[in-house]
């Protein structure tokens, strides 16, 4: 997988803009928010096809809370994120499908700290007990991205751009642990193996991350 970034990411940097009978399809450049964070895009066209190469990055400066079982959790979602992708315009115009691979550089990291009496397995627990629970949603480091979207041809100076898609990670990997007193017991340690499984069959569906991203085009 990490040879097609190289290839990709390589081929965005080699190849420039065609002569007029790209049919004003060049280089462009995009920024853009959406579930993969704040980011930003080159791209490039393949010798004046309806193909583009487009590569670039996401950082996202934010995390959610999700319910799990008994606990609400936080979940730092992955950042950075590297994105190579093959966008082919049918027709030439701004409709787009597109496919390649994204790099995410960290798992979903969970963390939470009750404040009330919580529900580990089949046992209550009092805060002061459990401390914090930290742990992790392993997925696969990159993921093949398929998707659709819209954005403009090159010759037109600034436009609007949208992406719609999924990028495959598999089956998120749970571990999660305990900072407070209780951790190393064995009655516990228990327990949360009780609870790492039931976490484990909510998520196990969840095998796609979403990607919905909306920015600004430039051709240059």
């Amino acid at each position: 997988m990490r040879i097609l970034f190289c290839f990709l990411l390589a081929g965005a940097t080699a190849l420039g803009p065609r002569p007029a009978a790209s049919q004003g399809f060049g280089l462009g450049a995009s920024v853009h928010a959406g579930s993969l964070g704040l980011g930003a895009r080159m791209s490039t066209a393949l010798f004046g096809s309806p193909l583009r190469l487009r590569a670039g990055f996401d950082y996202q400066p934010m995390d959610i809370e999700v319910s799990l079982s008994d606990v609400t959790y936080a979940i730092d979602l992955p950042s950075p994120s590297l994105t190579a992708l093959l966008d082919w315009h049918p027709g030439g115009g701004s409709f787009r499908v597109s496919g390649g691979a994204v790099h995410f550089s960290s798992s979903l990291e969970l963390s939470a700290t009750p404040t009330a009496s919580v529900e580990i397995g089949n046992q209550a627990y009092e805060p002061a007990e459990i401390g914090s629970l930290v742990g992790r949603l392993a997925t696969s480091e990159s993921g093949p991205y398929a998707g659709i979207g819209w954005g403009h041809r090159s010759g037109r100076r600034l436009g609007l751009s949208l992406d719609l898609g999924v990028v495959y990670h598999g089956v998120p990997e749970v571990t999660l642990r305990a900072t407070g007193p209780i951790a190393d017991v064995p009655a516990f340690r228990s327990q949360l193996e009780l609870e790492i499984d039931e976490i484990s069959d909510l998520v196990s569906i969840a095998r796609v991350y979403p990607v919905l991203n909306f920015g600004i085009a430039v051709g240059l």
